[in-house]
């Protein structure tokens, strides 16, 4: 049948992004569900995170959340890239969210963006599981979905030319 081909079934893959509050919105979606058709996640200029360990209660970390720990190695083998522009660096933007928990990821979004990549990187390596996100800055960019959107869609597009198949 035509759904239990391999080329049927890459027809419903979806490539995922969203930038600022977007880019909350998706690197979540990836952490709380399972995302199986998509095959391209990326969470642009993102504000803040809900990081990948246990040490920051929920929204900020995965303490007090539904979230199962012995999920993280899958999630640390999805196709998401961590997008953010390398001027994005206004400690002072109205938009930032300044609580404490937020603070303690960075003083502006790109070192909150930076932390979460590392912490989930580190955290890959404690467990000793593979470690699929990339960490992808944009030269001479602040925060400007205008700017991010044509790089991520240049990702997207190359990435159709890619033969791995990330989905478990």
């Amino acid at each position: 049948t035509l759904s239990s081909s391999s080329a049927a079934s890459d027809v419903y893959k979806r490539q995922i992004y969203g930038f600022s509050a977007g880019g909350q919105f998706v690197h979540r979606y990836a952490l709380y569900t399972d995302p199986k058709r998509a095959s391209f996640i990326i969470a642009g200029g993102s504000g803040w995170y809900t990081l990948p360990n246990y040490s920051e209660n929920y929204p900020y970390g995965l303490s007090n959340s539904p979230f199962i720990e012995a999920n993280l190695n899958k999630k640390f083998q999805l196709p998401l890239v961590v997008m953010i522009g390398e001027n994005d660096t206004n400690p002072n933007d109205s938009d930032l969210r300044k609580t404490v928990q937020a603070m303690r990821q960075g003083n502006h979004r790109y070192d909150r963006a930076k932390n979460f990549y590392q912490i989930a990187t580190n955290k890959a390596n404690e467990l000793g599981v593979s470690f699929d996100w990339t960490f992808t800055t944009v030269p001479g960019v602040g925060h400007s979905s205008e700017s991010i959107a044509p790089v991520a869609a240049e990702l997207f597009f190359n990435s159709l030319n890619l033969k791995n198949d990330y989905r478990s």
